[in-house]
C-alpha cells in the first residue's frame, strides 16, 4: 500500500469509513419539494400517494407555465433535496407522440429508498 493510501486511513475515523450517512426522513424531503415548488411557481400541483414495492410512496405532478424550463426546475429540486440530504435517484425525460408536452419524472430518494417521484410536465404548443 502506498504512503498516500495510509496516510488517509490513520487520519480518517474508522466508522467514517465503514458507515453511511444517517438518512433524513421523508418528511424533512417532502419538505425541500415544497418549498423547491415555491421558487419554481408552477400553474398547479396535484399530489396523490401510491403503494410502490409495499411501500407508500408520494407522486406529485408538476405543471409548468410554457415559458418555465425542465432544467431550471430540476435544478432547484435537486439543489433543495441534496440541501435537506436526499438525492435524486433517476431522471428520465420523454415526450408525448406529437411532441406537445415535455415531461420530466424525477425519483428522490433518501439514500436507500424511494421516497418520491415528481413529474414535471410543460406543455410546448
Amino acid at each position: 500500500m502506498g504512503a498516500g493510501a495510509v496516510a488517509v486511513y490513520l487520519n480518517l475515523p474508522i466508522t467514517k469509513i465503514f458507515s453511511r450517512p444517517n438518512r433524513p426522513p421523508a418528511g424533512v424531503l417532502e419538505q425541500a419539494l415544497d418549498s423547491a415548488y415555491a421558487r419554481i411557481e408552477p400553474q398547479a400541483v396535484s399530489t396523490s400517494r401510491v403503494a410502490v414495492a409495499g411501500r407508500t410512496v408520494r407522486q406529485d405532478l408538476v405543471e409548468l407555465a410554457r415559458s418555465s424550463s425542465t432544467l431550471r426546475a430540476n435544478l432547484e429540486i435537486t439543489r433543495e433535496v441534496e440541501k435537506a440530504g436526499g438525492e435524486v435517484a433517476y431522471g428520465i425525460e420523454s415526450r408525448d407522440t406529437k411532441a406537445r408536452r415535455q415531461v420530466l419524472t424525477l425519483g428522490i430518494s433518501d439514500g436507500d429508498t424511494l421516497v418520491c417521484e415528481v413529474r414535471l410536465e410543460r406543455r410546448t404548443r
